[in-house]
């Protein structure tokens, strides 16, 4: 349960006057994920880069990190996981494999 910072706060004055210098903002966290993130990536880019990644997320009303996860994962969906039809699917009993790739499903 996230806490809230109470309003006299030197606390919230600090937050606001950094998230004013440096267009970071503190959003809660997103409860349909699996818990909070527990590991960093570090990644060098320019600065234009990383402002057009921060619109982009701004415009999809996500956190950057969400927004960077979001489009990661699809990445590695598409690259690792089967995306063959289902009439390729071969299903047993006890497993559903992909002729086209031979990859085991379930």
């Amino acid at each position: 349960m996230q806490k809230k910072i109470p309003t006299n706060s030197n606390l919230e004055a600090a937050v606001n006057k950094v998230s004013e210098t440096t267009g970071l903002s503190i959003s809660p966290i997103d409860k349909t994920e699996d818990g909070p993130a527990g590991t960093s990536v570090l990644i060098r880019t320019t600065e234009a880069s990383r402002e057009r990644w921060r619109k982009a997320a701004e415009v999809t009303g996500q956190s950057m990190s969400a927004w960077i996860r979001d489009i990661l994962d699809a990445k590695a969906t598409e690259l690792l996981d089967c995306q063959h039809p289902a009439y390729m699917l071969k299903i047993y009993p006890w497993a559903k494999i992909c002729t086209q790739c031979n990859t085991r499903l379930q």
